[in-house]
């Protein structure tokens, strides 16, 4: 399967990432964090089994950059036509993510946040919940098979959707197992669309019925959202540029819309 490279940092962010989470275990109990969970609403569906028909799930990602204001932008996405928000911050070191996440999904109310940072145990999964996230994205590449699974079937206990990255047929096996709601295919940090696209009409055939597709990449122009739509995929991540400004969501939300009456004729 095709494989874009990836920001020559991110071992560094994931050593790093290690080390911020043994002290959040160290200073914030797992009482405090299921605590934390519990009182949250049940999560917003995403990409689950039954509730997003034939539709193509438009997700916006926020990231952190040199103006940095996520709730502000996940609002204007959600205006211009969002189903959902990606929550990555893990391109930098940085360790107030989940306090910014549940900021933004205390902001959007009713529409669902997908927490993109890299999971790396079933105890970021419950601080995940206790943000309020509806979904997280598990990278199989990034966690032995005995964790994909403890942290795939944590996140189903606690009712979110469950969206794992693969980059090899070794993933998706791994992944399939676990019966996840959605299969997602390329990296965020790489530009390698196309690669990804043939990956997903290699395997598509195969797939279960309910388990949907996901372009992970991160489209960043009007002609990357064309060509994605090219694949049959059930949700596309854009950058917060595309949807932030009414003209260009426009034209996602026009080609969005052609592709879904194309299909509904199928």
């Amino acid at each position: 399967m095709a494989t874009g490279s990836l920001q020559v940092n991110r071992d560094i962010i994931l050593a790093t990432k290690k080390q911020q989470l043994k002290i959040q275990q160290e200073n914030t109990p797992l009482d405090a964090v299921l605590s934390m969970a519990q009182m949250q609403a049940r999560p917003r569906g995403i990409l689950n089994y039954s509730s997003d028909g034939d539709n193509i799930t438009l997700i916006a990602q926020l990231t952190r950059r040199e103006v940095y204001d996520p709730v502000t932008s996940a609002l204007h996405c959600v205006t211009h036509g969002a189903d959902a928000v990606a929550f990555f911050t893990d391109h930098s070191i940085y360790a107030n993510a989940l306090d910014d996440m549940m900021l933004v999904a205390r902001a959007l109310k009713n529409k669902p946040v997908v927490y993109q940072n890299y999971v790396l145990n079933e105890y970021e999964v419950m601080a995940a919940r206790g943000a309020d996230a509806s979904a997280i994205v598990v990278y199989a590449s990034l966690v032995p098979p005995d964790k994909l699974r403890k942290i795939v079937s944590t996140a189903q206990r606690w009712k979110m959707s469950t969206l794992v990255q693969v980059s090899s047929t070794e993933d998706i096996e791994a992944a399939l197992a676990l019966s996840p709601h959605a299969l997602c295919f390329g990296d965020n940090l790489s530009g390698n669309i196309e690669g990804s696209i043939k990956d997903i009409l290699d395997v598509h055939d195969s797939l279960p019925s309910h388990c949907k597709v996901v372009l992970m990449h991160t489209l960043q122009s009007l002609g990357d959202v064309e060509l994605a739509l090219t694949a049959p995929i059930d949700a596309m991540i854009v950058s917060q540029d595309l949807l932030i400004h009414e003209r260009s969501a426009r034209e996602v939300r026009t080609m969005l819309q052609a592709v879904q009456q194309e299909r509904s004729k199928l």
